[in-house]
């Protein structure tokens, strides 16, 4: 009996911030010399490169899900993701007023963002209340959804365009305020807001047991909610709140990010997945190399070897990865299978 040769039919594409490092990698060699990363080098040899919608994660992600945006205006990052916590975001711009920790330094303002604040709920709701009490009205409430985002609801479109949190982590905010034709008032209300976080109670009992305070909030994602559009993703794999929230919001079954490729390829559901590996953007933002090496090298030994495995043994029909950069790597199961394609180092890709 002639054995039939199945056709795969699952396909992966992950997004992954970062996957080339730190600004001036090339000038690092100590970052990327002795890492041992076989599969990444011979996937980034043997995969088609091309273009891709989308330059960051938050701009590749909506491009990703077909959503429709404006050149010339913000990605509603606050809306999808405000949605997909509170259910409440249609009729409504809103904007994300993250909490964070800037530091002066010399002639610039360096942004630290909120990973190390570790605000408790109740400091939430304390600083949202005092916030609210100074600015609130008809059209501006501030919601501390949770340590990490916040979100000021306003009645009608702000007239600015802002620059993700992510996009200044480790790097000057200066250059990244506010801009449009009410960029002077929001640049104001951002000093009086620090003014008022300077004198709160929950800053001076932070400060006074050694923590990092709450000492402005960041503007950015604003916009309406989208409508849903038309995807091919069957399943999302993310940890990422704006993914979670775009998968919500096109109602796409949707999981978090298992520890490695195994418990993916256990499941056996055919079609696109999407997976969100967001973990190593802000270690390159940071500048943190080793952070940087640590993730890189145990992403590559949990998924990217082993997805590869796969892809050769007709597991998979075809991966992708988007380094969120405007670029994608597509690799395919014939492409995979070219032993005789001679695999370019990783300093050559970087």
């Amino acid at each position: 009996m002639l054995s039939v040769m199945v056709k795969p039919t699952r396909h992966m594409s992950v997004v992954i911030p970062g996957l080339f490092g730190p600004p001036g990698i090339k000038r690092l060699p100590e970052a990327w010399q002795d890492l041992s990363l076989p599969a990444l080098e011979e996937i980034l040899t043997r995969a088609r490169r091309e273009t891709s919608a989308g330059n960051g994660l938050e701009h590749s992600l909506f491009a990703l899900f077909n959503t429709e945006t404006r050149h010339d205006a913000d990605v509603p990052v606050a809306a999808v993701t405000r949605q997909w916590e509170a259910q409440d975001a249609d009729g409504y711009w809103w904007l994300r007023a993250d909490p964070v920790h800037m530091r002066a330094d010399r002639d610039s303002i360096v942004m630290l963002g909120n990973e190390a604040l570790d605000i408790s709920h109740e400091e939430c709701r304390e600083i949202a209340l005092e916030l609210n009490r100074h600015f609130g009205g008809e059209y501006w409430f501030l919601d501390a959804a949770n340590a990490r985002r916040w979100y000021l609801r306003l009645g009608e479109d702000p007239h600015i365009t802002t620059a993700a949190l992510s996009e200044v982590l480790g790097r000057n905010i200066l250059p990244a305020m506010p801009q449009g034709p009410a960029a002077g008032r929001w640049r104001s209300m951002m000093n009086e807001v620090q003014m008022v976080l300077h004198s709160s109670a929950v800053n001076q009992s932070r400060e006074a047991r050694g923590a990092l305070a709450v000492n402005s909030l960041w503007f950015w994602g604003g916009g309406r909610l989208p409508g849903p559009a038309a995807t091919n993703w069957s399943h999302v794999w993310s940890n990422d709140a704006l993914s979670q929230g775009l998968a919500s919001l096109m109602d796409i079954p949707r999981s978090s990010l298992p520890p490695e490729a195994a418990e993916w390829l256990d499941d056996d559901t055919p079609g696109e997945h999407l997976l969100v590996m967001d973990g190593m953007r802000d270690k390159v933002q940071l500048g943190s190399v080793e952070g940087w090496r640590e993730f890189m090298q145990a992403w590559h030994d949990a998924w990217l070897a082993p997805l590869l495995v796969a892809l050769k043994g007709r597991r998979l029909a075809t991966l992708r990865l988007y380094p969120a950069d405007g670029t994608v790597f597509e690799l395919g199961t014939r492409d995979a299978r070219r032993w005789w394609v001679r695999r370019r180092s990783l300093s050559q890709w970087l």
